[in-house]
């Protein structure tokens, strides 16, 4: 009898306890009065609507730098200064910015960009607006069937010794850096190839084995340029990405041959102070960093089948590169952008 009892007092202390296991980790919430003034709540209210004002912001900027958008796509012009992918900072990036439009003109939430653009520069990324959509782009990026076209001053007094011919091809191998948490990491190179024609197969072929032989961490990376103009000791490029996409491509490759991003002061551009205030709806007074590197163009197949090819073209600011960039190139750089506008049709999406 004395081994029931003492049986029965174990079990009924041991389910007590498991009862009251979950209990012990809610945080219990401070008691108000039903009829409490809202200034007398917990302050988690005005943090609410700190955040519905800080998503009202990002959705006005993301609406007024939409290039173009359907159910499954969202072209958008990137300013200098916007983070594209999320960081250390915490400060938001496109996606963010994509999610909180998308919240408030759709009621979705999700928005995945397909391409990086560094934050010091601007111009046309396209957002994704369904999985499906991020999986095929992502996928056409990878196959090299998404063409994307830059506009890119640099800073070259010896241009015509540096860039020798108007047009050509840059091959290299990049290595990122090993340590990825460093504010001031970099791309290595090592030149492989700068050429005027563009590189046959079996050139491909030997650029892989050459760049092969760097690192095991070393990828190709090839560029084709075009010289647009020559003023000051800086050159407008367009530069032109088709084959590879890598991190801080255009930077490093261009600054290897001496002739880096004007502006660039992670590869060692002149005027590399030049802020700009990060766009906002509000008065913020932040400022970031921008170099003359412009996103102008991007060409890809849309997502789903039966739709035309994604034709994008990005308006230029010329806030950021006043003062910057010299009047004639900024000038002739404005009269590309507009060339590409009238000669293209913007996008299938609508």
């Amino acid at each position: 009898m004395a081994r029931g009892v003492r049986a029965l007092v174990l079990w009924r202390l041991t389910t007590s306890a498991r009862a009251l296991r979950p209990a012990m980790l809610v945080r219990r919430a401070p008691r108000t009065s039903p009829a409490a003034p809202l200034a007398a709540m917990p302050p988690n209210g005005r943090r609410r609507h700190r955040t519905d004002d800080r998503d009202a912001d990002l959705a006005t900027v993301f609406a007024r730098h939409l290039l173009a958008h359907d159910n499954h796509v969202l072209a958008f012009n990137k300013p200098a200064g916007v983070l594209s992918q999320p960081d250390r900072t915490g400060d938001p990036s496109v996606n963010e910015y994509a999610v909180a439009w998308l919240e408030r003109e759709r009621g979705t939430k999700f928005a995945a960009a397909v391409q990086r653009l560094d934050r010091p520069c601007s111009g046309a990324m396209l957002v994704a607006a369904s999985s499906k959509a991020a999986r095929r782009l992502s996928d056409c990026l990878a196959a090299g069937r998404v063409a994307k076209t830059y506009l890119v001053v640099v800073d070259a007094p010896h241009t015509d010794a540096v860039l020798r011919d108007d047009r050509g091809w840059l091959v290299d191998a990049l290595t990122p850096a090993a340590d990825a948490a460093t504010a001031a990491r970099r791309t290595a190179r090592v030149a492989v190839s700068h050429t005027r024609d563009a590189p046959t197969e079996a050139d491909w072929r030997r650029f892989e084995a050459a760049v092969a032989r760097v690192s095991p961490r070393a990828r190709l990376a090839a560029l084709e340029y075009a010289v647009l103009g020559r003023e000051g000791g800086q050159a407008l490029l367009e530069v032109s990405l088709r084959r590879t996409g890598r991190r801080h491509q255009i930077r490093a490759q261009l600054a290897g041959i001496g002739a880096p991003v004007v502006g660039d002061d992670k590869y060692r551009g002149r005027l590399a102070s030049r802020t700009v205030r990060r766009p906002s709806s509000s008065s913020g007074t932040t400022t970031a960093g921008v170099c003359a590197l412009h996103a102008l163009a991007i060409d890809a197949p849309h997502p789903i089948a039966d739709r035309p090819p994604l034709r994008i073209v990005a308006p230029l600011s010329s806030a950021p590169w006043d003062g910057l960039v010299a009047p004639g190139l900024l000038r002739t750089a404005h009269d590309v952008v507009a060339t590409r506008h009238r000669d293209t049709v913007v996008s299938s999406c609508r």
